[in-house]
């Protein structure tokens, strides 16, 4: 499950109250402030004793004390000296993890800069994500959560914040997005591929935001039709293109990104049908 949350520069917390939220989350988008501060509150609202939908309240001392970051049961974590969180860091954090809450009904973990872990750490963190204590909740704030490996992602929900800091996508990137999802649902490949050559004269910056569009598109389809005869294509739809702006953060030509997308996405369509794309 995703959310998109519109908020401020400055996280307003009344956007999370009565919320539920799974035990992991990726909370990306808007600026480091905002991010910091909702994952925050997500973490207040769950150690907050007050009722379901009040929380966080901001009232009771549970509150408070998550707010002025003294609480026992909510553990910040940041990689020492500026760098990013290491194994090392990740496998005292699962130790921890075992240990039951001191006064919350929940212990929670907010790891900073998630997306900067390198594999290993990230891969430290999986077995917590798939099988840890019910108790215990991870919040990973991420500048970029497409650096998050897959395997990651998989496993959380995705709180993502839309500041007014955020400027909204380029228009053409978006009229093209939906272009290319069209032809991409309809199995017209030569038509997805005449509207993808022009973008391969594109800043790597726009094909990455083009990815972000069409997984936004596909997502959005899955969440109207979620057992819908094109779930299986749409759920290929959102992983090609996730892979495919992870790739744009390397020194990748946008020409080869283009081709690999869509060699990508229709690659499983041909595999099943056997048909041709022309």
């Amino acid at each position: 499950m995703w959310w998109i949350l519109n908020g401020s520069s400055v996280f307003d917390a009344g956007f999370l109250k009565g919320r539920e939220f799974s035990h992991a989350c990726i909370v990306t988008g808007a600026s480091e402030e905002a991010r910091l501060e909702a994952a925050r509150t997500i973490a207040a609202g769950k150690v907050c004793t007050a009722a379901g939908a009040q929380r966080p309240c901001g009232v009771c001392s549970s509150c408070k004390k998550a707010a002025a970051s003294i609480h026992p049961d909510v553990t910040v974590i940041q990689g020492e000296d500026g760098k990013p969180i290491n194994v090392a860091q990740v496998r005292a954090l699962r130790a921890d993890a075992y240990v039951r809450p001191n006064e919350a009904e929940r212990k929670v973990y907010l790891l900073c800069r998630a997306d900067e872990m390198n594999d290993s750490a990230q891969n430290a963190m999986l077995k917590l994500l798939e099988e840890g204590p019910a108790y215990a909740a991870f919040l990973l704030v991420a500048e970029h959560d497409l650096r998050l490996l897959e395997t990651v992602r998989s496993r959380c929900e995705l709180v993502r914040l839309e500041g007014e800091e955020t400027a909204g996508p380029d228009e053409a990137v978006v009229e093209k997005a939906a272009a290319l999802a069209e032809a991409y649902l309809n199995g017209k490949e030569s038509e997805f591929l005449a509207q993808l050559i022009p973008c391969e004269k594109w800043e790597r910056s726009a094909v990455t935001a083009l990815c972000g569009q069409l997984v936004s598109r596909f997502r959005d389809a899955l969440v109207q039709n979620p057992a819908g005869a094109e779930t299986r294509k749409l759920l290929h739809g959102v992983k090609t293109a996730e892979k495919i702006a992870e790739a744009c953060a390397y020194n990748a030509a946008p020409g080869h990104l283009c081709g690999w997308l869509c060699g990508a996405l229709f690659e499983e369509t041909l595999r099943q049908t056997g048909a041709s794309p022309f």
